[in-house]
């Protein structure tokens, strides 16, 4: 990922090589982006010049109009003092280029004709070359697609944590009270990571509100930083954030133990040991398994042992009609969990999105657009984000999807055997206020018996059933079910692995030949619950 100041030098290129217009795609970073161009005209000794639809150029220069600000542009002297150079910033033209033919017209005429880098004469009959290139900067990427050719087009990245440490500086020192402005080494480097994924202003905001809350640098203010991140974040219909504060109050799960082998193997990369051994930062891993065998809680896990926050991206979400958004609105989703500095990114459920990319056509191409871009990025990502994708099903599932050097590895789920069914049972009864020490081991078998193939959440939703249909039974009951209850209710389910026998074989047969047991070869169930979020992670397919 392109850091600002990476991009400001491809600007300065751009500029220093002839080029005529450059549309800059801002979020709601436009402050940011002007500061940036300012920088670089000051950099090359040049003037700028900026015009938007409701004040024009200001005074003395108005030219409101788009048509007129654009001629303006072109043959007016914005900058002053006998300056001839400069950059022109046009804020919102894309509006008036979706709306006014003549606008689109003229643009691609001064493009084509070369009139903003240019070639003029001078009094005494010589030519010199000035620099006046137009910068357009749209919030979002839609832009006529007549226009679109004739531009280049850069997106505006969030801040690195060099540049959000210079926004803390400059906060930090705008604080007059000495003991207030104190701050050690290590909450400074806790903070700046609390507004990574943030802009500049929005770090700024962040931090502010956490000072005047707390009245100094604290500890305490990493919590209202990462509070205030997550409202931010709800802006997103793509991405869901939840802050590492959350992810480490969650109970660890048991279980897992080749997974959590692997991933403490990996967690020194999250640690400043790394940087001086060099190590690669991970890239995440794929989880491929039963429906209902809490993949996703799985991911909240990975998070807490990765020392992380988490981020849910929502593949249907980054779908949009318009033209180029869903291309848009999946690349700042990437870009946000890298600006993270270091997260873990659940895509969940990829199969629904991406199942059957390569045949996809009925989307003039998008699916595979986006598919591409994610292709790309898992690849080439050099970043702290680790990703976690799920699937229930691998039948149309690209294969390129799951090489190694974009996961790093694929682990299988399946249903829980025999003796983890009943514990699982236990677990559930006891989360509702039934004691299964009540039941027998005659009960026991049967239930066990009855409840083959059941996944953890199916488990979970026959405990729950069966309260509901003992109070209905008998209100004198309490609500807690004998064994003819659970059994009858059990035997209302219809567990998924014979809704989708097809599929469920699939993956079983995926996992046995390409993926590794998260459990390894001793079978094992969770024995923490996540209090209401009781599930089961088991494979006893996979035994090696």
């Amino acid at each position: 990922m392109e850091t600002i100041r990476q991009v400001e030098d491809r600007i300065h290129r751009y500029i220093s090589s002839g080029v005529q217009a450059i549309q800059i795609v801002v979020g709601s970073q436009s402050r940011a982006a002007f500061e940036m161009l300012k920088r670089i005209a000051n950099r090359m000794g040049i003037g700028i010049a900026a015009w938007n639809p409701a004040e024009g150029y200001g005074p003395p220069v108005n030219g409101v109009n788009p048509v007129q600000g654009l001629t303006i542009a072109v043959n007016s002297n914005l900058f002053g003092n006998d300056q001839r150079e400069g950059v022109i910033v046009m804020s919102d033209l894309h509006y008036d280029l979706n709306a006014i033919p003549a606008l689109v017209t003229l643009l691609k005429k001064y493009i084509s004709e070369g009139c903003f880098n240019r070639k003029i004469e001078l009094e005494d009959g010589t030519t010199q070359s000035i620099r006046r290139p137009l910068f357009i900067l749209t919030t979002g990427s839609s832009m006529n697609p007549d226009v679109l050719p004739y531009l280049k087009v850069i997106t505006m990245p969030l801040p690195s944590q060099e540049e959000l440490s210079i926004e803390f500086d400059h906060i930090q020192e705008s604080i007059d009270n000495e003991e207030k402005k104190e701050c050690s080494p290590e909450l400074r480097h806790s903070v700046i990571g609390a507004m990574s994924g943030l802009t500049c202003g929005e770090a700024a905001d962040a931090l502010g509100l956490a000072l005047i809350t707390h009245g100094r640098f604290t500890p305490e203010m990493l919590d209202t930083i990462e509070f205030e991140k997550s409202q931010l974040l709800k802006k997103s219909n793509v991405l869901t954030y939840m802050p590492k504060s959350a992810i480490m109050s969650l109970p660890d799960l048991g279980g897992f133990s080749e997974l959590k082998t692997w991933l403490d193997q990996r967690s020194i990369a999250y640690t400043p040991e790394a940087e001086s051994l060099r190590l690669p930062f991970p890239k995440g891993m794929v989880l491929v398994g039963v429906p209902g065998t809490g993949k996703s809680m799985c991911a909240k896990m990975i998070a807490k042992r990765l020392n992380q926050p988490l981020l849910h991206m929502d593949l249907s979400s980054v779908f949009n009609s318009l033209v180029g958004e869903s291309e848009r609105n999946t690349r700042e989703a990437i870009q946000v969990a890298d600006a993270f500095g270091g997260c873990v990114l659940l895509i969940d459920e990829a199969d629904k999105a991406l199942g059957g990319v390569g045949e996809s056509s009925g989307d003039s191409g998008v699916t595979r657009r986006i598919f591409g871009q994610i292709l790309t990025w898992l690849a080439e990502k050099k970043t702290k984000t680790f990703v976690v994708l799920t699937m229930n099903r691998v039948t149309g599932m690209p294969p390129e999807l799951l090489r190694r050097g974009r996961f790093d590895e694929v682990f299988f789920v399946d249903t829980p055997d025999a003796t983890e069914r009943r514990e699982i049972f236990e677990i559930h009864m006891r989360n509702n206020h039934v004691d299964p020490t009540g039941f027998n081991e005659g009960d026991w078998s049967k239930i066990v018996d009855a409840s083959e193939e059941f996944v953890g959440a199916e488990i979970e939703q026959s405990v729950v059933a069966s309260r509901f249909a003992a109070y209905a039974q008998n209100k004198q009951s309490g609500a807690i079910f004998d064994t003819d209850t659970l059994l009858s209710t059990i035997k209302s389910i219809v567990p998924v692995t014979r809704m989708d026998p097809e599929n469920i074989s699939a993956i079983r047969q995926f996992g046995r030949e390409r993926a590794r047991n998260v459990s390894g070869q001793t079978q094992r169930i969770i024995k923490q619950q996540v209090r209401s979020m009781d599930l089961t992670f088991s494979d006893p397919n996979l035994a090696r």
